[in-house]
């Protein structure tokens, strides 16, 4: 089996966002760039399977080469190979075309990507990734049950503590859920080989994407961006313990 994880570096800390290219793109200040929590546990999820069943795991990120070092941690954790494609997207409709012109030169049976982004927080690149390849794909998954020939059984989360058993034939794309299972944390040895393994990059003009094609895909411009409003008003409510305690439900009741 081949599992092809999609991965992304995000900001550990963002600082000073500003928008560029005409409204496309939003950069941000960042001491570092740590791999997206979501698609971390979709790679152990991978490394899961791999434990039990012996696959062959890809990772694969489109960004620039800021990315390059999570992609070692990939390698250090127990991936196979990895794979850059150039160029830094905000919007998740270019991110997925990318990555779907990328995968169409790799072997996989199973694609897995994280629910969302912490900087984007759009939960749109998996989903739009399975419909470019025209492949069946589960949202919220939290455990791959079991891989068989030609076919894979997930559970995923439906919200409101239900969840439900699903059997897909592959290829299939399946997006993972959070929290799922333990992180594991690469010894530094294996950080330091994994540094020695080539890691490909892939540019647009490698994948046979024209301007026109990215022009056709961009759905999102974005026009500002505000800092978080909060208050600081405060009103202390005084007097005897009873009063205090009536007068806080009088107020709950009236918000009702």
């Amino acid at each position: 089996m081949n599992i092809v994880v999609c991965v992304k570096a995000v900001p550990s800390h963002a600082e000073n966002p500003a928008i560029t290219h005409d409204g496309f793109n939003l950069e941000v200040q960042s001491p570092s760039f740590v791999m997206n929590e979501s698609d971390e546990y979709a790679l152990e999820q991978a490394l899961a399977v791999k434990k039990s069943s012996g696959a062959a795991i890809t990772v694969i990120t489109s960004g620039s080469a800021r990315g390059q070092d999570m992609l070692y941690r990939c390698l250090a954790k127990g991936a196979d190979a990895a794979v850059r494609v150039d160029g830094d997207e905000f919007d998740p409709n270019i991110t997925s075309l990318k990555l779907s012109k990328a995968l169409q030169r790799l072997r996989y049976d199973l694609i897995l990507t994280g629910v969302e982004s912490s900087d984007g927080m759009a939960s749109q690149v998996g989903i739009s990734l399975a419909s470019h390849l025209k492949v069946p794909f589960a949202y919220a998954v939290t455990k791959i049950d079991a891989a068989f020939d030609g076919e894979v059984v997930v559970d995923r989360e439906l919200g409101g503590g239900r969840y439900q058993t699903l059997k897909l034939v592959t290829p299939a794309l399946l997006c993972i859920q959070s929290g799922t299972m333990p992180l594991t944390y690469p010894a530094a040895v294996k950080l330091m080989q994994a540094r020695k393994k080539p890691v490909p990059c892939w540019t647009l003009s490698d994948l046979e994407i024209s301007a026109d094609q990215l022009a056709a895909s961009r759905k999102i411009r974005i026009l500002r961006v505000e800092s978080k409003q909060t208050t600081a008003a405060i009103e202390w409510i005084s007097g005897a313990s009873e009063h205090i305690a009536e007068e806080i439900c009088d107020r709950i009741r009236r918000a009702l």
